[in-house]
């Protein structure tokens, strides 16, 4: 997705679709690793010692 959004850019056409699903894709794939995280790490995952507690985006 990314390179084709490139492409597009350098070839110095419209890339806003292409580059905002890229931008979707790329941060509901983050969000969906670390809550899986989370799951894979119990109460541990929760809390703020660790890093997927700032990761997940859950509330402090």
């Amino acid at each position: 997705m990314v390179a084709v959004a490139a492409d597009k850019l350098d070839s110095v056409q419209r890339c806003d679709t292409e580059a905002g699903t890229a931008k979707l894709f790329a941060s509901e794939t983050a969000m969906e690793i670390a809550l899986n995280a989370i799951r894979v790490y119990g109460g541990y995952g929760y809390s703020t010692e660790f890093d997927m507690e700032r990761y997940s985006g859950t509330p402090r």
